[in-house]
């Protein structure tokens, strides 16, 4: 998470701060062979798709990617997530799925706003491999359903059945 703004702290001073951790967690990823994902968040930092492309490319490491929430680019109004994907392409690390509904609220996978079909173009258009993770609201009863119910619906959107 690279933070939340504040009043207190200027946004060139926050996003001073975050270049200078990512540095540093870029050599801790370096000697563990990982990669560090930035997500976007509630903390609205950064602001929008292009100061992302902006961000990781001025922290300018291979360690230090981006780990993209296209729930949360919707939930936040800041664009729309297949925008984000063409725009961000390499430098993503990981693809986090949830829905919500446009600077609403959360949802599960097909309940909300996400243009899942052309989100799942992106990921193709990119040649995206990597991993998808799925967030979802839990069921208040019954919650063992819900695997059944997720792995239907992104079987669904990965295989371009919608």
């Amino acid at each position: 998470v690279p933070g939340r703004i504040r009043p207190d702290v200027s946004y060139e001073e926050h996003w001073r701060r975050v270049v200078e951790f990512a540095h540093e967690a870029a050599k801790v990823a370096e000697e563990f062979d990982g990669v560090v994902g930035l997500e976007n968040v509630e903390g609205r930092f950064p602001l929008s798709v292009r100061e992302w492309v902006q961000l990781i490319d001025e922290i300018d490491s291979t360690r230090i990617r981006m780990y993209l929430d296209v729930g949360n680019v919707t939930r936040l109004g800041v664009g729309f997530p297949e925008q984000w994907i063409r725009s961000l392409a390499e430098r993503m690390c990981r693809i986090h799925f949830k829905d919500a509904f446009f600077g609403g609220e959360l949802r599960n996978l097909l309940a909300g706003d996400v243009d899942w079909p052309a989100v799942r173009r992106a990921l193709v258009d990119i040649g995206y491999e990597g991993w998808i993770n799925v967030e979802p609201t839990w069921y208040r009863h019954a919650p063992y359903r819900l695997a059944q119910r997720l792995a239907r619906d992104l079987d669904a959107i990965l295989e371009g059945r919608l």
